[in-house]
Protein backbone atom coordinates (compact mmCIF):
# COMPACT_ATOMS: atom_id res chain seq x y z
CA UNK A 1 0.00 0.00 0.00
CA UNK A 2 1.63 3.45 -1.15
CA UNK A 3 0.73 6.80 0.70
CA UNK A 4 2.04 9.78 -1.67
CA UNK A 5 1.82 13.44 -2.05
CA UNK A 6 2.21 15.20 -5.39
CA UNK A 7 2.42 18.52 -6.50
CA UNK A 8 1.06 19.54 -10.04
CA UNK A 9 3.88 19.83 -11.30
CA UNK A 10 4.88 16.13 -10.78
CA UNK A 11 6.81 16.17 -8.08
CA UNK A 12 6.42 13.44 -5.35
CA UNK A 13 7.30 15.04 -1.80
CA UNK A 14 5.62 12.19 0.07
CA UNK A 15 6.07 8.60 -0.15
CA UNK A 16 5.27 5.78 2.60
CA UNK A 17 5.02 2.07 1.73
CA UNK A 18 3.05 1.24 4.72
CA UNK A 19 4.06 -2.62 6.22
CA UNK A 20 3.36 -5.61 5.56
CA UNK A 21 -0.10 -7.40 6.37
CA UNK A 22 -3.63 -6.41 6.27
CA UNK A 23 -3.53 -2.89 6.02
CA UNK A 24 -5.84 -0.36 4.53
CA UNK A 25 -5.73 3.42 3.56
CA UNK A 26 -6.42 4.46 7.45
CA UNK A 27 -4.07 1.94 9.07
CA UNK A 28 -1.46 3.16 6.74
CA UNK A 29 -2.41 6.20 7.59
CA UNK A 30 -1.99 6.25 11.03
CA UNK A 31 1.56 4.57 11.08
CA UNK A 32 2.94 6.78 8.18
CA UNK A 33 5.33 9.70 9.37
CA UNK A 34 3.42 12.44 7.03
CA UNK A 35 2.49 14.35 10.41
CA UNK A 36 6.29 13.79 12.00
CA UNK A 37 7.04 17.31 11.05
CA UNK A 38 3.86 19.03 12.55
CA UNK A 39 4.12 16.94 15.37
CA UNK A 40 7.85 17.85 16.01
CA UNK A 41 7.11 21.09 15.12
CA UNK A 42 9.76 21.09 12.12
CA UNK A 43 7.57 21.91 9.31
CA UNK A 44 7.63 25.55 7.75
CA UNK A 45 4.99 27.37 8.33
CA UNK A 46 1.53 27.07 6.84
CA UNK A 47 -1.56 28.73 8.71
CA UNK A 48 -3.99 30.09 6.69
CA UNK A 49 -8.00 31.44 6.91
CA UNK A 50 -10.81 29.72 5.49
CA UNK A 51 -14.80 31.03 5.97
CA UNK A 52 -13.63 33.52 8.72
CA UNK A 53 -11.59 30.76 10.63
CA UNK A 54 -7.76 30.20 11.34
CA UNK A 55 -6.41 27.04 10.61
CA UNK A 56 -2.67 26.30 11.77
CA UNK A 57 -1.98 23.27 10.01
CA UNK A 58 -1.23 22.42 6.15
CA UNK A 59 -4.26 20.63 4.54
CA UNK A 60 -4.31 17.59 2.09
CA UNK A 61 -6.87 17.00 -0.70
CA UNK A 62 -8.37 13.40 0.27
CA UNK A 63 -11.09 11.12 -0.94
CA UNK A 64 -14.07 9.86 0.99
CA UNK A 65 -11.97 6.95 2.82
CA UNK A 66 -10.06 9.17 5.25
CA UNK A 67 -11.41 10.36 8.79
CA UNK A 68 -12.50 13.86 8.97
CA UNK A 69 -9.72 15.20 10.45
CA UNK A 70 -8.58 19.17 10.36
CA UNK A 71 -5.65 18.30 7.56
CA UNK A 72 -8.21 16.51 5.12
CA UNK A 73 -10.25 18.82 3.03
CA UNK A 74 -12.51 16.00 0.72
CA UNK A 75 -14.74 16.91 -1.99
CA UNK A 76 -18.95 17.19 -1.58
CA UNK A 77 -20.06 14.20 -2.63
CA UNK A 78 -23.42 15.04 -3.52
CA UNK A 79 -23.02 19.77 -4.45
CA UNK A 80 -26.50 21.11 -3.97
CA UNK A 81 -27.63 21.96 -7.57
CA UNK A 82 -28.32 25.57 -6.35
CA UNK A 83 -24.43 26.56 -5.51
CA UNK A 84 -22.07 27.29 -8.47
CA UNK A 85 -19.41 27.47 -5.51
CA UNK A 86 -19.85 24.31 -4.20
CA UNK A 87 -19.82 22.46 -8.11
CA UNK A 88 -16.97 24.12 -8.79
CA UNK A 89 -15.02 23.66 -5.87
CA UNK A 90 -15.68 19.77 -6.51
CA UNK A 91 -14.46 20.19 -10.03
CA UNK A 92 -11.16 21.76 -9.34
CA UNK A 93 -10.55 19.30 -6.18
CA UNK A 94 -11.00 16.24 -8.11
CA UNK A 95 -8.92 18.14 -11.13
CA UNK A 96 -6.31 18.27 -8.23
CA UNK A 97 -6.03 15.12 -6.40
CA UNK A 98 -5.65 13.36 -9.95
CA UNK A 99 -1.65 15.47 -9.69
CA UNK A 100 -0.43 11.58 -7.43
CA UNK A 101 -2.16 9.29 -10.21
CA UNK A 102 -0.03 11.89 -13.08
CA UNK A 103 2.69 11.53 -11.83
CA UNK A 104 3.16 7.65 -10.85
CA UNK A 105 1.46 7.40 -14.68
CA UNK A 106 4.93 9.25 -15.65
CA UNK A 107 7.01 7.23 -13.15
CA UNK A 108 5.15 3.53 -15.27
CA UNK A 109 6.50 5.66 -18.20
CA UNK A 110 9.94 6.15 -17.64
CA UNK A 111 10.90 2.90 -15.50
CA UNK A 112 9.86 -0.44 -16.90
CA UNK A 113 9.85 -2.44 -13.68
CA UNK A 114 7.33 -0.32 -11.76
CA UNK A 115 4.91 -0.56 -15.32
CA UNK A 116 5.03 -4.74 -14.99
CA UNK A 117 4.60 -6.86 -12.17
CA UNK A 118 7.27 -7.77 -10.00
CA UNK A 119 6.26 -10.52 -7.74
CA UNK A 120 9.55 -12.32 -7.70
CA UNK A 121 11.31 -9.30 -5.58
CA UNK A 122 10.84 -9.02 -2.23
CA UNK A 123 8.77 -6.84 -0.88
CA UNK A 124 11.77 -4.60 0.69
CA UNK A 125 13.46 -4.70 -3.05
CA UNK A 126 10.24 -3.54 -4.63
CA UNK A 127 10.06 -0.69 -1.97
CA UNK A 128 13.37 0.54 -2.44
CA UNK A 129 13.22 0.01 -6.03
CA UNK A 130 10.02 2.63 -6.22
CA UNK A 131 12.06 5.02 -3.65
CA UNK A 132 14.97 5.08 -5.83
CA UNK A 133 12.67 5.70 -9.16
CA UNK A 134 10.69 8.54 -7.08
CA UNK A 135 13.87 10.03 -6.33
CA UNK A 136 15.33 9.93 -9.92
CA UNK A 137 11.82 11.11 -10.96
CA UNK A 138 12.37 14.49 -8.86
CA UNK A 139 16.13 14.39 -9.98
CA UNK A 140 15.43 14.39 -13.16
CA UNK A 141 12.33 17.44 -13.04
CA UNK A 142 14.94 19.25 -11.10
CA UNK A 143 17.58 19.10 -13.33
CA UNK A 144 14.99 20.19 -16.38
CA UNK A 145 14.01 23.11 -14.15
CA UNK A 146 10.80 22.61 -13.92
CA UNK A 147 10.08 21.62 -10.47
CA UNK A 148 8.60 24.95 -8.94
CA UNK A 149 9.35 23.00 -4.81
CA UNK A 150 11.12 25.02 -2.73
CA UNK A 151 14.71 23.86 -1.40
CA UNK A 152 15.12 23.76 2.12
CA UNK A 153 18.29 22.46 2.16
CA UNK A 154 20.65 24.64 3.31
CA UNK A 155 17.75 26.17 6.24
CA UNK A 156 18.61 24.49 9.69
CA UNK A 157 14.86 24.46 11.15
CA UNK A 158 15.22 25.83 14.83
CA UNK A 159 15.45 22.50 17.23
CA UNK A 160 12.91 22.91 19.83
CA UNK A 161 12.12 19.89 22.43
CA UNK A 162 8.54 18.24 22.49
CA UNK A 163 7.43 17.12 25.26
CA UNK A 164 4.91 13.66 24.70
CA UNK A 165 2.21 15.77 26.10
CA UNK A 166 2.52 18.40 23.40
CA UNK A 167 2.38 15.71 20.84
CA UNK A 168 -0.80 13.98 22.02
CA UNK A 169 -2.03 17.51 21.81
CA UNK A 170 -0.94 18.43 18.71
CA UNK A 171 -2.10 14.92 16.81
CA UNK A 172 -5.68 16.03 18.77
CA UNK A 173 -5.58 19.89 16.59
CA UNK A 174 -4.99 17.63 13.29
CA UNK A 175 -7.66 14.93 14.26
CA UNK A 176 -9.94 17.45 14.73
CA UNK A 177 -13.75 16.23 13.43
CA UNK A 178 -14.73 19.87 14.31
CA UNK A 179 -12.04 21.94 12.80
CA UNK A 180 -12.74 19.44 9.68
CA UNK A 181 -15.88 20.55 9.29
CA UNK A 182 -15.54 24.35 9.00
CA UNK A 183 -13.13 23.75 6.51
Amino acid sequence: MLEAVAFNDLWIWHAYFGVSGSNNDINVLDQSPIFDDILDRVAPGSSFYANNTYYKYVYYLADGIYHENATFVKSFTCPREDDDRQKYFKKAQEAVRKDVERAFGVLKKKWYMIHNSCRIWHKSKIRDAMYACIILHNMILDDKGKAICQNYEDVDPPVEEVTPEERVEIRAEIRSREIHNML
